[in-house]
């Protein structure tokens, strides 16, 4: 979307034939749409978060997936940092 601002200090939200708002660069850095952002970057981060866990159930089919040099340096940084606090232990409930 802020690309095609560049262009355009404007841009329209049509529901089929209808007008229906209209989006500028100011209005995309006002709350409820930094809101809406990090909501959304949240979701998305939770969900790929459960899916890695589901299938790389330990650190060592995680590993598998990467790189040699990828993995030596991963491999460093998890003995560095003992993990004491679960990710899903602190997740709401849905």
């Amino acid at each position: 979307m802020l690309p095609l601002l560049k262009k355009h200090p404007y841009r329209l939200v049509l529901v089929g034939t209808a007008i229906k708002g209209v989006v500028t660069c100011s209005g995309l850095a006002k709350a409820p749409v930094r809101l809406l952002a990090f909501t959304l970057v949240s979701h998305l981060e939770m969900v790929m978060t459960d899916l890695i866990r589901t299938r790389c159930p330990d650190d060592q089919t995680l590993f598998e997936f990467l790189e040699r040099e990828r993995r030596i340096q991963a491999q460093t940084k998890t003995h560095r940092k003992p993990r004491t606090i679960s990710h899903r232990a602190c997740r709401l409930e849905r």
